[in-house]
């Protein structure tokens, strides 16, 4: 049976397909035994696994427990619809296997930008080097060091909600400081080198929010302090230092804590000026105009309509 990715299932086949682990659900009973259910994923999308055991409680438990959030399995599983929702079943007799690491490709399960990753670096590059205020300069130069760099080209910007991919990050920065560029020809009066440093900076701390292996993680930094504390936290370090213009720098700083828009969305501070509000605005669109793209792509051809539950509306689609 040939191997099959998410996006390429349809219901009532039966399918054969290596998938990662995104996350799982503890064993539960049902009328003829125990099952448990998973989330399981590939460069293509994600899709709910249940497994169907027996009346063995601990055979049902052994293997839940050989699969590792993280990990890959290689499953034959029936394509059923709940909810209207494509799911894989799994019973005792299908084929079930959790792979080593070694026998998949882990790249292989995460989605990947799909613009030229060597192509949009030179791009923001150019921006950077455009930069003259020496302060701006100073410290957008200081963060996009060699090891920053080589990490970021391939950091995703998120775990669902936008540029949830390979690239993400990359690709999402050099959206909003081209968005920044574009506005800066209607409202020339706005400080062309702070707007794109904080462009530049918004989202620079959320290398450490992310984990990336089979599947996209949040890491407790993430959870516990977030990239606008931790990205202000890294400017801030800068005070007193030689060349930094303190003005220069908190306002900066201020762009990093406000870009989120309002308290209710995690900024503390609301932005205070026009190129801090310029920020928020263009980083609002790009979110929400990449999550509506998406799900209008992964729409059914044959639907009038799709649903945004982050943004609670309805997206029309003719």
């Amino acid at each position: 049976m040939d191997k099959q990715t998410i996006n390429t299932i349809k219901r009532d086949q039966t399918v054969r397909g290596q998938f990662a682990v995104k996350s799982k659900r503890a064993p539960i009973t049902y009328a003829k035994g125990w099952r448990f259910e998973m989330v399981v994923g590939d460069s293509t999308g994600s899709i709910p696994l249940k497994y169907w055991g027996g009346q063995d409680e601990q055979r049902v438990r052994d293997v839940y427990n050989a699969v590792k959030e993280g990990g890959v399995i290689e499953v034959e599983a029936r394509v059923n619809e709940f909810n209207d929702k494509l799911e894989l079943s799994i019973g005792e007799n299908n084929y079930f296997a959790v792979l080593n690491e070694g026998e998949y490709d882990p790249a292989s399960f995460l989605p990947r930008t799909k613009k030229d990753i060597g192509q949009m670096w030179s791009q923001l590059k150019a921006i950077i080097d455009s930069i003259k205020d020496p302060t701006l300069a100073k410290i957008v130069n200081e963060t996009y060091n060699p090891s920053f760099v080589e990490r970021f080209k391939k950091a995703p910007a998120a775990m669902h909600i936008h540029h949830a991919w390979i690239g993400g990050l990359l690709e999402h920065t050099l959206s909003i400081a081209t968005l920044c560029e574009q506005t800066l020809k209607t409202y020339p009066s706005l400080n062309r080198d702070l707007l794109l440093a904080g462009a530049l900076l918004h989202d620079s701390a959320k290398l450490d929010e992310f984990s990336v292996g089979t599947t996209i993680k949040v890491t407790p930094m993430n959870i516990l302090v977030g990239h606008l504390v931790t990205g202000s936290s890294n400017l801030l370090a800068h005070r007193g230092k030689p060349g930094i213009d303190d003005n220069t720098l908190l306002k900066l700083t201020h762009m990093i804590v406000s870009h989120h828009g309002s308290k209710d969305l995690g900024s503390p501070k609301i932005p205070a000026f026009p190129e801090a509000i310029v920020l928020s605005t263009m980083d609002q669109m790009d979110c929400s105009m990449v999550r509506t793209i998406k799900l209008m792509d992964e729409a059914d051809n044959d639907a009038v309509d799709t649903y945004d539950p982050k943004e609670e509306r309805t997206i029309y689609l003719k």
